[in-house]
């Protein structure tokens, strides 16, 4: 997918070789969850309606419930996740990336609560990198390769779709043996996290710096000139 992107002029390869790195990061791991995360319910709700014994009088209500928190999160995400952009872009994505942890242990509970609040919490930290992420690559790339990256933010969105529905098809079939103790629900619900762990790992330890333009609008210009 990278070679999509047609190399810069010598003159910016080398501020464009750093933004690719880390925008790699930032669009396959930020943009998969983000992805994933709105799509993943819709394979599993029969499945975890049965494991969670919701009865025909409230399944309709509860599966919406589970299937649009996410979204409602997404909307609280999205206005925090500008008051966060204030104090670093970095530290944006060290807060989202803890936050989306908490939101999957949280549905790891087999319990009706826990699903639909930790799917919330979920649904928060992506609408926090709904709005980091274009802003992010926007002040990381050059003008010449802005338009290439940016594609790559919606791009690993739908491959995170798709790969959610096709982590469906694990799911164990209604009558079979293991049915209610197979647990390939929780690794379904998991999976993002391998993408989120590495990285809040690398901006923890790793990636120090901000943005030239946030170093710039907080009057740190030798930091911006740098970059």
């Amino acid at each position: 997918f990278f070679l999509m992107i047609r190399r810069p002029p010598r003159s910016t390869q080398s501020r464009s070789s750093a933004a690719s790195d880390v925008y790699k990061r930032q669009v396959t791991q930020g943009s998969f969850f983000e992805g994933y995360t709105f799509a993943v319910f819709n394979t599993m709700q029969d499945h975890m309606s049965n494991l969670l014994q919701w009865d025909s009088k409230d399944k309709v209500l509860l599966i919406g419930l589970a299937s649009s928190i996410t979204t409602i999160g997404g909307l609280f995400g999205c206005i925090l996740g500008y008051q966060l952009l204030s104090r670093g872009r970095r530290k944006a994505f060290i807060i989202t990336d803890i936050v989306f942890l908490i939101g999957i242990g949280i549905t790891m509970i087999l319990n009706t609560s826990a699903l639909i609040f930790g799917r919330f919490i979920e649904g928060i930290s992506a609408g926090v990198n709904l709005v980091t992420i274009p802003l992010y690559v926007n002040e990381m790339t050059t003008r010449d390769t802005r338009g290439g990256f940016g594609t790559f933010h919606e791009m690993f969105i739908n491959i995170a779709r798709l790969i959610s529905y096709l982590m469906g098809l694990g799911l164990p079939k209604q009558g079979s043996g293991d049915y209610y103790t197979n647990q390939w629900w929780r690794v379904m619900l998991a999976l993002p996290g391998i993408f989120a762990i590495p990285r809040l790992v690398f901006y923890f330890y790793f990636q120090k710096q901000e943005t030239p333009r946030f170093y710039a609008l907080n009057g740190q210009h030798q930091q911006s000139k740098e970059m």
